[in-house]
């Protein structure tokens, strides 16, 4: 007869203390890792603040904003309310908010709006704001209030180079790495050091020509980039103001003619599949969108309408 041979269960090897401490060593660097380069939340609360608190602070750079389109919002304001909170900082003192002043961060716009609308219609301004101003405050150091500023106004794509880069000097100023202000401020490593690149390769007289809107914020980039490969500085930026002038007369030629809808749509299929990023593309449909819902006046470089 023949005998059935039972087989042995295996058990399964234990992995060795050592093993078990590697790969515990390596979840915890691992977690470490991911904790220092995750961007620090930052946390919101909704007060109602009277108007009379709402101030600006002598260390947080506050941008100058136009005055055009403030009576258009006031108007909107009256009709409609605040629809989206200023934001504000709540300053070094952590005590409680009653009472005390908050800074502004982001909504310079709808400040403005709000105190004009005071001004010309104080039954509707009480009706609407006789509680306070709707505000998300955010608490922490001056280190915290200008990146938290910056990125709101970066991520609606409210700022031009030349608003954002005394920011991140500023940050930079503060002791701040490159990595940690784009963290801080949501955008990439590359973003923060192509911006501080400008003063460094183009010099005060780059500097000042991006404030003088001589020379536009892409050209500036482009032009710190020559500098870096060998082209001198004054080279450089002369062909960057030459560059920025023909976008400018461009824009004014354009402006005095609206295009119809087709001929947008056939220079957006006109552009290169691989010519733009995604992110690039997304934009430039935006503003081409805007443009033709009468929102804007020019439409981007990108689009080469006939």
């Amino acid at each position: 007869m023949n005998k059935t041979k039972t087989k042995k269960s295996v058990k399964p090897k234990k992995a060795s203390t050592t093993t078990q401490s590697a790969v515990s060593a390596k979840k915890t660097a691992t977690k470490k890792a991911a904790e220092k380069v995750a961007p620090e939340a930052t946390s919101y609360k909704l007060d109602m603040i009277p108007l009379s608190r709402i101030k600006t602070h002598e260390d947080i750079n506050n941008r100058k904003v136009s005055r055009s389109g403030i009576d258009e919002l006031a108007a909107d304001l009256e009709l409609n309310g605040l629809l989206q909170p200023i934001i504000c900082w709540q300053g070094q003192d952590e005590s409680e908010i009653e009472g005390k002043a908050v800074y502004l961060l982001a909504g310079q716009r709808r400040l403005k709006a709000i105190r004009k609308l005071k001004q010309n219609n104080s039954a509707r301004f009480d009706e609407l704001f006789g509680n306070g101003v709707p505000v998300h405050t955010i608490e922490g150091d001056r280190k915290k209030a200008i990146a938290a500023q910056l990125r709101e106004n970066v991520q609606r794509e409210e700022m031009d180079l030349k608003s954002i880069l005394p920011f991140i000097e500023e940050l930079k100023e503060e002791g701040m790495k490159n990595k940690d202000i784009a963290v801080a401020i949501a955008k990439s490593d590359a973003f923060v050091s192509q911006v501080l690149s400008i003063r460094k390769a183009l010099g005060e007289e780059g500097v000042e020509a991006l404030d003088k809107e001589e020379v536009g914020g892409r050209e500036a980039l482009e032009a710190s980039k020559k500098v870096k490969k060998g082209k001198s500085k004054k080279e450089a930026l002369e062909e960057a103001k030459t560059k920025t002038k023909s976008k400018k007369d461009k824009g004014r030629k354009r402006s005095e003619k609206r295009y119809s809808a087709k001929a947008v749509y056939k220079a957006w299929k006109a552009i290169p599949v691989r010519k733009l990023t995604t992110s690039v593309k997304l934009g430039v449909l935006d503003e081409a969108l805007k443009y033709l819902a009468g929102e804007t006046d020019s439409l981007p470089d990108e689009l080469e309408v006939e």
